[in-house]
């Protein structure tokens, strides 16, 4: 395999990346990505949670750890972001095999 350099200088990579426009947000869309995707797994699990919650009465914990899952982020993770929170609680649903964790948005009006 060989190896070749090209040495270019700052003036000429403006004037390609001017008359290319699409090729610098190319450049720039994958640099907003890459920062995406290294927001803290804790972030993400807030999102992730308020998300879910925001548009119901409430969801198995259950599905919400599936979600996670899906998303990378682990179910501890998700635990203490709930937590984190203070409105959103856990309560069961159901008794023995057939009872199931939920949880939900408390109501913020007093």
């Amino acid at each position: 395999m060989m190896k070749i350099t090209i040495e270019v200088s700052d003036s000429e990579i403006v004037r390609f990346l001017s008359a290319n426009p699409a090729i610098l947000q190319k450049i720039a869309d994958s640099g907003v990505e890459k920062r995406r995707r290294k927001k803290p797994q804790s972030e993400r699990a807030k999102e992730l949670i308020w998300e879910a919650l925001s548009s119901v009465d409430s969801l198995p914990a259950a599905d919400i750890e599936f979600m996670g899952a899906q998303e990378g982020i682990s179910r501890t993770t998700l635990h203490r972001a709930r937590k984190s929170f203070g409105c959103v609680t856990s309560f069961r649903e159901g008794f023995g095999a057939d009872g199931a964790s939920h949880w939900k948005i408390e109501n913020l009006e007093s």
